[in-house]
């Protein structure tokens, strides 16, 4: 399942999680010094412990979740 489409597809504007979208929207542009913004298409992440990535998704999706330690930054 692709996250991103899942969540365009389904996201409500009156929804908690809709004040993420535009992140969501550039979260693969990068800036390029001679061209400009350039979306990424072929990133990949590696999940080594699938029970650690799910309970590491949990927590940073949820909306009482305190965001200002480093290792809850992208």
């Amino acid at each position: 399942m692709e996250l991103k489409d899942f969540y365009f597809q389904n996201i409500q504007k009156d929804e908690y999680h809709y004040r993420f979208y535009d992140s969501i929207e550039n979260v693969n542009n990068v800036y390029n010094i001679f061209s400009g913004y350039t979306e990424v298409e072929d990133y990949e992440f590696e999940v080594y412990d699938a029970e650690e990535a799910i309970t590491k998704f949990r927590e940073l999706c949820q909306p009482d979740v305190d965001f200002s330690g480093s290792e809850n930054k992208c």
